[in-house]
């Protein structure tokens, strides 16, 4: 498999003249795609460089404070909007965490039960827009609970599907479907019944899925939506009932195409990634959008990586990861506020693992011991 990754993303016009493959992995002819660009390429390696050459700053740190009810034991989801901090941990507490936007602890919702207001399975925490509060979708129980700025319960709605993720746009719902459905995403209303399925899935990815649940990003002040889905080689928008591909990458080689999903059909999806792995192929982590910027996180060949594009020169600068505090940074963000600072976190505990990278910014962690909750960490690209 040749792995030429010159070219590999590309910004795409709006010409309503172009048709697009939205898997181009799962044509039944194997060909190289090619999109026109009108603002230039992102190419992951037109410039390697050291994590230490890049210009990102620490803008601010937020330190979380350090109660017994306030330690976040993992961070799976973060947003940050004029009421506070909100994070999920999912995995460890099964619980929502809210921090005034000082980091001072505010409260930890945690209602784990069968009952009204009650949830089995944090599956999907999301923002509601209008800044109405916030929402958790329980896979468990097929239910959407309600909850306003303070964290305080207001309705469950239940649900007639399991789904991956959901976002609120306007008084509508977005949803990240299971991979056994027709379509990637489904818009819902208020009520949560079916308008619309976008973006069709392919018969050979079926049962298949890979990468973080939560893919759906917002940008509340226009109700846009981008997309990534998984096994694809596309990052869609979707706005007012519409989509468009808006970033892609051009060299399928790079991702399995529909042999290699015929030749394993039926293989069990823990054994199927396992091998995707080996053959090296390359995985979209995460990927974050500023108004300038497009932060690509990564992994190739087994080593995680970061490229960030810049829209107005048209060009892109690649890092290794490695044991360094700025790549890491960055490798965390969750999210954008202001239209330019990036959100990430870091825990003080693992703040000596880059020690030998954290020396000009250690001055902003001083207030900070081991044992203390995470830290929110703003960057500035």
């Amino acid at each position: 498999m040749h792995m030429n990754l010159r070219n590999n993303f590309c910004l795409l016009c709006k010409s309503s003249f172009i048709i697009v493959m939205l898997f181009c992995s799962c044509h039944k002819k194997e060909q190289k795609m090619s999109f026109i660009a009108t603002n230039g390429k992102v190419d992951l390696t037109q410039k390697i460089i050291n994590v230490s050459d890049m210009e990102v700053n620490i803008s601010k740190v937020i330190p979380l404070e350090t109660t017994n009810r306030s330690i976040v034991g993992e961070i799976n989801n973060l947003f940050i909007n004029r009421s506070g901090i909100w994070i999920a941990d999912q995995r460890l507490a099964n619980a929502v965490y809210k921090f005034g936007l000082d980091g001072s602890f505010i409260k930890k919702m945690k209602r784990v039960g069968k009952a009204e207001g009650e949830y089995i399975s944090l599956s999907s925490f999301f923002q509601l827009s209008k800044n109405r509060g916030c929402a958790i979708y329980d896979k468990a129980q097929k239910k959407v609970l309600f909850y306003d700025n303070n964290l305080n319960f207001i309705k469950e709605s239940a649900l007639n599907q399991r789904l991956f993720s959901i976002a609120s746009v306007g008084d509508n719902f977005l949803l990240q479907t299971t991979p056994d459905q027709e379509n990637y995403l489904e818009l819902l209303d208020a009520n949560f019944n079916k308008q619309q399925g976008y973006i069709h899935r392919p018969k050979c990815v079926y049962h298949y899925y890979s990468a973080p649940l939560d893919r759906l990003k917002v940008d509340y002040a226009t109700n846009a939506v981008t997309y990534n889905p998984p096994l694809t080689n596309a990052i869609y928008q979707w706005k007012d009932g519409e989509v468009k591909l808006k970033y892609a990458i051009n060299n399928i080689d790079l991702f399995p195409n529909i042999n290699f999903f015929n030749e394993n059909q039926g293989m069990h999806p823990v054994k199927m990634f396992q091998k995707l792995d080996k053959q090296k192929y390359l995985t979209i982590i995460d990927y974050i959008e500023t108004d300038d910027k497009l932060l690509l996180k990564y992994a190739m060949e087994g080593e995680k990586m970061v490229t960030i594009y810049d829209k107005q020169s048209e060009k892109s600068e690649t890092v290794r990861i490695g044991n360094n505090l700025i790549g890491n940074l960055l490798y965390n963000s969750r999210c954008v506020i202001n239209k330019n600072l990036i959100v990430s976190y870091i825990y003080p505990c693992d703040l000596h693992k880059y020690k030998d990278s954290i020396e000009k910014e250690s001055k902003k962690f001083s207030t900070v011991s081991v044992d203390d909750n995470a830290c929110i960490v703003l960057l500035k690209l």
